[in-house]
């Protein structure tokens, strides 16, 4: 499984953690998706 959030995570940058939840989200999201759709 590819994590397209991952080249955006920078340890310098505290806004990540925001955008690292929320790539989690649609990630949880978009797994449920596909296992739905199967």
């Amino acid at each position: 499984m590819i994590v397209t959030a991952n080249p955006l995570v920078l340890p310098d940058k505290p806004v990540v953690a925001v955008d690292t939840r929320r790539a989690c989200e649609l990630l949880t999201t978009a797994v449920a998706a596909v296992k739905n759709s199967h």
